[in-house]
């Protein structure tokens, strides 16, 4: 019969003690700690590609929530955002008929930005 006197420690009935020696964790917590970093450094990266420098990025408008059809999406599944210089996005939907839901959904923005309609696109000016 062991007594256990430490966390890894152990003593039988005759006082004889014996470490025991827990199995290799490192490689777990080097693991864990890699893709938690991973994670941390990809959240950070969509932060700040949210972020207004005063230049143009089709990250700026990844945040907002359009709804078309009774169904709220992400503007990036509803059309690409492209960079048409370092102060003009362009939106160009995928259906030429939510263009006006995504019109109320930039305007609505905290972004500050009023596109325009442009034939089948929007294009939206970033303030200074």
């Amino acid at each position: 019969m062991f007594m256990v006197i430490g966390p890894y420690i152990l003593e039988d009935e005759a006082g004889v003690s014996t470490i025991e020696v827990p199995p290799n964790v490192g490689p777990n917590i080097k693991a864990s700690a890699m893709s938690q970093m991973e994670a941390a450094m990809a959240a950070l990266s969509t932060e700040l590609s949210k972020l207004r420098t005063g230049r143009a990025s089709p990250g700026m408008l990844d945040h907002i929530i359009v709804e078309t059809g009774g169904i709220k999406m992400p503007l990036n599944r509803i059309a690409v955002v492209s960079v048409m210089d370092p102060k003009t996005l362009s939106v160009n939907p995928y259906d030429p008929e939510t263009l006006k839901q995504l019109e109320n959904a930039i305007v609505s923005s905290p972004l500050g930005l009023n596109p325009k309609a442009d034939g089948e696109r929007l294009i939206a000016v970033i303030p200074p």
